[in-house]
């Protein structure tokens, strides 16, 4: 009689052990205004590489655009220009930015070198809010190297804005925390069992 109530016991302590396990997997969902998400991407670039093509390039088949962008920065062993389409609202009156070249005219820049052609660049919020968002996926940005025609490699480190997306690896936690209660149910009516036969011998 004692090993079927340590049986029982046993069930009821394995049932809640599975219900933790599923249910409090580390990093199955981004919380809602949690961490951003980042990632980076390699780009051949032949020359030059813009538009939907270079959205494509960054984004794949994610999903994201330019709208899911908090930073981006772009780096090579090459020295290359960025240049993105603005709004002549936001631009006064211009509606091609060049980085390196027209921060002087719109905004303020952290450094003094006033370069088209660089290895480095970032574009954070202070840029991206003068893209023309009614471009094609959010923006229309442009990466390229001074003759246009020599291929080279840009590394893209995208870091994308805090949301509450739920990843693939979350979709056993509902299953699991759905038969939980079951399981748990079953073990408890086992021990009950077991004891009110137990009273009854």
């Amino acid at each position: 009689m004692k090993k079927k109530i340590l049986s029982a016991a046993l069930a009821v302590a394995a049932t809640m052990s599975l219900t933790t396990a599923f249910a409090a997997e580390p990093g199955d969902t981004e919380t809602p205004g949690g961490s951003s998400d980042a990632t980076k991407v390699t780009i051949k670039v032949p020359g030059k590489i813009e538009g939907p093509d270079l959205n494509k390039a960054m984004f794949g088949e994610t999903g994201k655009t330019w709208a899911d962008v908090e930073k981006v920065t772009f780096t090579s062993t090459e020295a290359f220009s960025v240049q993105f389409s603005t709004t002549a609202e936001t631009t006064k009156d211009t509606t091609w930015f060049t980085m390196g070249v027209d921060e002087d005219k719109i905004i303020a820049r952290a450094d003094d070198a006033a370069d088209k052609f660089k290895t480095s660049w970032t574009l954070d919020d202070k840029y991206i809010s003068l893209f023309d968002t009614s471009k094609d996926g959010g923006a229309y940005v442009k990466l390229t190297n001074e003759d246009e025609k020599t291929e080279f490699t840009v590394e893209a480190e995208i870091t994308f804005k805090a949301g509450g997306t739920i990843t693939p690896d979350n979709k056993n936690t509902g299953i699991a925390l759905a038969i939980a209660p079951a399981g748990l149910a079953v073990a408890f009516v086992t021990v009950a069992a077991v004891m009110s036969k137990k009273k009854r011998g």
